[in-house]
This record gives C-alpha cells, sequence and structure tokens, in this order.
C-alpha cells in the first residue's frame, strides 16, 4: 500500500509542477495581435478654386472644348457656342476638400480661337472622385469641384461605353 501512496503522492506532485511550468511560461510569452497597417494619408486639397477673371474669359472667349479621355478610347469636341456654355456648367465654384484620386479620367482642354486657356485633368470615379485640377504652365494651379450637370455628363459616358 505504502507503494501506491508513493505512487499517487509522486503524481500529484509532478501534476502540480506540471501546472506551475504551463502557467509561468504562459505568461511569459506575448499574445499574438494581427494589426493592418494605416491606410496612406489623402492629400488635402490646398490649390485655390478658379479666379474670376479666367471663369469670366472663358465664359467670353471658349469657342472650343475638347475631352480626351485615357481609358476610355475616345474623345469629344465641342465647338458650338451654345454646348460650349453648357459645357462650362461643369466647373464648380467650390474646390475639392481632398485630392484622392490617384489617376485621372482624362484632359478636357479649353480653346479660343485656336489658342489654349486653360487645361485640366478629370478626376472622376462615380461616388468617389468628383473635381478638376486645372493647369497653368504645365503645373496643378487651381482645383474646382464637378457640378452636377458634369457628374451627369461623365456617368452617361461612363455608362454608355460599359454598354460597349
Amino acid at each position: 500500500m505504502s507503494f501506491i501512496k508513493s505512487l499517487c503522492f509522486f503524481m500529484l506532485f509532478c501534476t502540480i509542477l506540471a501546472c506551475n511550468n504551463s502557467s509561468s511560461s504562459s505568461s511569459d510569452i506575448a499574445p499574438v495581435v494581427e494589426t493592418t497597417p494605416p491606410p496612406p494619408p489623402v492629400p488635402v486639397n490646398n490649390y485655390p478654386t478658379l479666379p474670376q477673371d479666367l471663369i469670366q474669359r472663358l465664359l467670353t472667349e471658349c469657342d472650343y472644348i475638347d475631352y480626351v479621355f485615357y481609358d476610355l478610347g475616345f474623345s469629344v469636341n465641342i465647338n458650338d457656342k451654345k454646348n460650349v456654355g453648357t459645357a462650362l456648367q461643369q466647373i464648380g465654384t467650390s474646390g475639392p476638400q481632398y485630392l484622392n484620386c490617384p489617376k485621372s479620367m482624362g484632359r478636357v482642354s479649353f480653346l479660343a480661337q485656336g489658342e489654349v486657356i486653360t487645361e485640366a485633368e478629370i478626376h472622376y470615379t462615380e461616388g468617389y472622385c468628383t473635381y478638376f485640377v486645372f493647369y497653368d504652365n504645365k503645373q496643378p494651379t487651381y482645383a474646382t469641384l464637378i457640378t452636377e450637370t458634369g457628374l451627369t455628363f461623365l456617368g452617361n459616358l461612363a455608362k454608355r461605353t460599359q454598354g460597349q
């Protein structure tokens, strides 16, 4: 019987020793926490909107507008004064808060008698990016939101090309 008592005592001792070892080793191991890197910062718009004198020049002198869409496979040209006036209504009077589109969908050029008045990159992704970045001497200079008229125009072009 003493052998059985000794065996039971030995097993109890081993169990206690094993429990103590496992609890101390688990507290020494740091838990693994998966973290995802934060999203890259969204560039804040530091460009002013179009100055009033440039808007006035577009309204009085612009007689031709050329849209070139990089990935849609076509361009749109407007050369009658009534439709030029309608197209100019796509330029908003306020600027975007963020410049959150990494790639533009195209470029629009505003001309008067063959001379470029100004050009803008079109940043449009439905529900996400809706602004123009205007260039002066090949440098980004101004940014404006695209109006509802412009959003409708660009949305219709995008839908038309998706059906092809």
